[in-house]
């Protein structure tokens, strides 16, 4: 194609001068002008194929050149982040607490439902009993008013208030058997079974979180040491690019403790 705009340029040289003879000597131009106009716009066509081809070439070279420079830019990303995966930062230590405690606290919870299940079941009968005495009590209480009243009978009354008193001595006597064996039972030795149960889990607890980020914090601070040293040691560094701790890090290393 570069040959034939060279060509195509000879043409519109050679037409051009024909057209300048044919101005000097007076002759008819129409013809050397229609045969200029025509070579030169042969010409810029060319030209314009010319132009968009080196376009072309230029875009794919273009494109080419950026795949191959992502390509290398990658690369050396992926060789920076493995070396600085050295210094990625600690996770946090699995905590852990023994079973047995969470064991104790379930069995003490149990216990504790047991016994006050038992405790109601008392104070329900003993209720049930109490209500019956005093049943007997006011029963009793009608006749006698009844017979003061003049309207008694005394060999009914007389068997009426023998049966009662009998009924309110048996009462009575099942309203004790049902205190002894309970009073009302007490449920205070389960439900300090189970506070100390849970005691025990919360002093476990508070035991590994300290233990956990003890660890943690020591893993953390070798962490930043090696992180600071590299980074002191790495290419290119300044003086004003190294590591300085912060005021608190600063009295923490003076007075020992943070």
């Amino acid at each position: 194609m570069k040959n034939s705009a060279h060509a195509m340029k000879e043409q519109v040289t050679t037409a051009q001068n024909e057209l300048d003879l044919l101005l000097t000597d007076g002759g008819d131009t129409f013809a050397a002008r229609q045969k200029l106009k025509d070579a030169q716009s042969q010409l810029s066509m060319i030209e314009q194929e010319l132009h968009e081809a080196v376009s072309d070439s230029a875009a794919e070279r273009s494109a080419d050149l950026q795949r191959d420079a992502s390509k290398v830019v990658r690369a050396t990303i992926d060789e920076l982040n493995a070396s600085l995966a050295a210094h990625s930062c600690p996770t946090v230590p699995v905590a852990n607490l023994p079973i047995n405690l969470a064991e104790n606290i379930l069995l003490a919870r149990e216990a504790l439902a047991g016994a006050q299940e038992r405790h109601q079941a008392i104070r329900t009968k003993l209720d049930h009993l109490r209500q019956r005495k005093n049943a007997l009590k006011a029963k009793r209480e009608q006749l006698i008013q009844r017979r003061a009243a003049g309207n008694g009978d005394d060999e009914a009354d007389a068997a009426a208030l023998a049966l009662i008193d009998a009924d309110t001595e048996g009462l009575v006597k099942l309203i004790e058997q049902e205190t002894r064996s309970g009073p009302e039972i007490s449920t205070e030795q389960e439900e300090l079974a189970l506070s100390y149960a849970q005691g025990a889990l919360s002093t476990a607890l508070n035991f590994e979180r300290v233990r956990v980020l003890k660890n943690h914090v020591m893993n953390l601070e070798q962490a930043l040491v090696a992180a600071a040293q590299a980074l002191a040691a790495a290419p290119g560094v300044r003086i004003p690019d190294r590591f300085k701790p912060c005021h608190i890090l600063k009295q923490a290393v003076q007075t020992g403790v943070l």
